[in-house]
């Protein structure tokens, strides 16, 4: 499955470590269903000058990608977690000022 990136990602993602969706708490709690959309979050946020990308878009990035991994469920999994994902969503919108 083919998940969004801003344009010079791949030119530039080995450069930065990340961390899935959260520290190991965070992970073990929730999981990492969501880690590939997660990693590519971080690394938005991390190489936002590289990038030249915005946080709004970053985050609009994250849910989509988030919504594309989740289709591939059967119903009552994507919407359990198409839920979390909206509030990873509202997570990063609230607080990810903080680390931009």
């Amino acid at each position: 499955m083919k998940l969004r990136k801003p344009k010079g990602f791949q030119d530039i993602k080995d450069n930065y470590k990340t961390n899935g969706c959260g520290d190991s708490l965070t992970n073990i709690k929730f999981g990492t269903f969501f880690k590939r959309s997660c990693d590519i979050h971080d690394i938005e946020y991390l190489a936002k000058d590289e990038l030249k990308s915005d946080r709004k878009d970053a985050d609009k990035r994250f849910l989509h990608n988030m919504l594309k991994e989740s289709s591939v469920l059967p119903a009552h999994q994507r919407f359990l977690r198409s839920s979390q994902a909206y509030v990873y969503y509202a997570a990063v919108r609230i607080f990810g000022g903080l680390f931009y």
